[in-house]
């Protein structure tokens, strides 16, 4: 029992985790929907304007065609970095990790039935909203709620798993095969285990228990 609600306890900071850093990327694309909304305001108010003025025809010909090109140019721009899409996707997913939380606190707190169903369910749970998630996140966000959370909660794995790699000056020896010149110059610092996995070796070894 004591294992399992651990479990619960990382999965409760992770998908809180999630949250923040889902709604931070909403905010951070609203702010540039907004942005691009200030041009579409603008022209439409001048064109409505300029219709309604004595103008002639030609002045106006020449008024319409910069105006309607502007608009379009803004309108293809917003369509093709897709950030009304963004930022209602990032949206939703924040919510789906902020109810996640809200449930797994509710099983932590009401542990009296708890099993190893429970843990596996709020697991595929919680993959099943990263995998909803069909954009990627921009990185300047996740290196602040790297900021803000690492040390004080228990990290997903987009902001825990990062490869370095190392590069040595060293010389090359034309005596040696490639592959030792290639395994000599490049050193890598692989990432932990995924926590998921440990996880689910203790939930397999609790069905093994209890059967």
């Amino acid at each position: 029992m004591t294992e399992l609600i651990e479990i619960l306890k990382q999965y409760r900071d992770k998908s809180f985790v999630m949250s923040v850093l889902c709604q931070m990327c909403s905010d951070y694309y609203s702010r540039y929907k907004n942005i691009i909304s200030i041009p579409l305001i603008v022209s439409s108010s001048i064109m409505t304007i300029l219709n309604a003025s004595n103008f002639d025809a030609e002045s106006m010909k020449y008024s319409n065609v910069v105006l309607n090109t502007a608009t379009a140019l803004v309108l293809s721009m917003s369509s093709a970095f897709k950030v009304v899409e963004k930022c209602s996707a990032f949206r939703s997913a924040s919510i789906k990790f902020t109810k996640l939380t809200h449930l797994i606190e509710d099983k932590i707190l009401y542990n009296e039935s708890l099993d190893s169903e429970d843990v596996r369910d709020i697991i595929m749970q919680y993959d099943a909203i990263n995998e909803s998630i069909e954009y990627a996140f921009p990185e300047s966000i996740k290196k602040k709620v790297i900021a803000i959370y690492k040390g004080n909660r228990v990290m997903p794995n987009i902001l825990n798993c990062e490869t370095d790699m190392i590069t040595k000056d060293v010389s090359i020896d034309v005596k040696k095969p490639a592959d030792e010149v290639i395994n000599s110059s490049i050193v890598y610092n692989r990432p932990r285990l995924p926590v998921v996995l440990e996880t689910r070796e203790i939930i397999l070894e609790n069905n093994s228990v209890i059967a």
